[in-house]
């Protein structure tokens, strides 16, 4: 089995050289460069790729997708090398993982044979790779599932989430306890965050566990360094105290419509006990399933690859109508209310603003998606099998 710490660290210090060498852009870059550039929100959330290799899905969030008839490893390693690709920590996240998965196929194989592999499973420019299963490069919680693609355009799974599980704790002692090298966990700030810096970046943080005992992490546009949660929770109250950007005010004026008393009722500042911080799960790599990926007969993982796509994604879907039409009603109601009693409009907003804000924020009252959902990979007569 590859070594973990040594693989996650040289992974993320090539994603922030590929930064320094302007290959990747962080958010913190694309605001000090394309700030005063028309559609530059669209920039920031959408992203933009100039690789070769790689297109935009349009309608989701930074994600990239693996061209038809093209080498998976030759494009995750040639994205830090050429041509400029907008990401967030999130999208880091997720390159760090394919980068893993390919020198360990690399290391077990061979360079030329590890590569083979890897193209066999994730796109090949000597065959037709199907969609559902060719690499691609998205925000971590959509690769989970935690945020589906969209419908319309049937976009694909992330084939990553097979290697994943997600562990459940109760308590930040817990979390410690179970936590495993290559894990990755969420350090989610202050919830008024958005709603004062909504066109920018220091909200939340995804990071990938380098070290444990204590947990160390590494996250994308804060420097080649491993970080502690004490480490987080200072750049997040220092980021949170900044005046907001031209831009995040526009946002908040269109969002407030005017309402500016709305505005002034959310702390400018905040502290160490209103923020979450890490939290209280993790997804974890699974061995088992790591191992198949890197030994399993060709055609065997393949064919359990394609079945949990399938299965995921029927899921993931059936989750998305879900949250559509909840968000729907939760709108009819909000703006039915608004009509029947014009007279208390400030107060409606106030209770009902996470409805009026754009799409930088998640109304409190939209029910949370399940990760990854649970679809089962049993193991039996040395054959993994998909279940639902």
């Amino acid at each position: 089995m590859t070594d973990f710490h040594a693989s996650f660290i040289k992974a993320m210090d090539k994603i922030e050289d590929a930064q320094l060498a302007g290959h990747v852009v962080g958010p913190a870059t694309i605001f000090a460069k394309y700030r005063h550039q028309a559609g530059y929100l669209n920039k920031l959330k959408f992203g933009i790729t100039t690789h070769p290799l790689f297109e935009q899905c349009l309608y989701s969030q930074q994600t990239y997708a693996l061209k038809c008839k093209k080498s998976a490893s030759q494009a995750i390693e040639s994205l830090l090398q050429e041509g400029e690709t907008f990401i967030e920590c999130g999208v880091a996240t997720n390159i760090a993982y394919y980068l893993n998965l390919l020198w360990a196929m690399q290391e077990t194989h061979g360079k030329e044979k590890g590569n083979e592999r890897f193209d066999a499973i994730f796109g090949s420019e000597a065959e037709i790779t199907p969609e559902n299963r060719r690499l691609v490069i998205s925000p971590f919680s959509i690769a989970m599932g935690t945020i589906p693609l969209p419908i319309m355009k049937q976009l694909p799974v992330q084939p990553l989430s097979f290697i994943f599980s997600k562990k459940y704790v109760s308590t930040k002692n817990e979390l410690e306890q179970v936590a495993e090298i290559g894990a990755h966990v969420l350090f989610a700030g202050d919830q008024n965050y958005p709603y004062i810096h909504p066109s920018e970046h220091h909200g939340a943080y995804c990071c990938l566990i380098t070290s444990i005992n204590p947990i160390k992490i590494r996250s994308f546009d804060l420097g080649k360094q491993e970080l502690i949660e004490e480490d987080l929770y200072h750049y997040h109250i220092k980021a949170y105290a900044e005046k907001p950007s031209i831009e995040s005010m526009q946002l908040l004026n269109d969002a407030y419509r005017g309402k500016k008393e709305l505005f002034n009722l959310i702390p400018k500042s905040t502290a160490k006990e209103k923020i979450s911080g890490f939290e209280l799960n993790l997804y974890c790599i699974d061995k088992e399933k790591y191992k198949f990926l890197l030994t399993g007969e060709i055609q065997e993982v393949v064919q359990t690859l394609n079945q949990y796509i399938v299965v995921t994604q029927e899921k993931v879907q059936k989750q998305f109508l879900m949250m559509a039409s909840s968000n729907l009603k939760i709108l009819a109601q909000s703006f039915e209310t608004l009509i029947i009693t014009p007279d208390k409009n400030t107060s409606i907003l106030e209770k009902n603003k996470d409805s009026f804000l754009p799409s930088f924020s998640t109304p409190k009252d939209q029910p949370k998606l399940n990760a990854t959902p649970k679809v089962e990979v049993k193991k039996t007569n040395s054959q993994m099998k998909v279940t639902k």
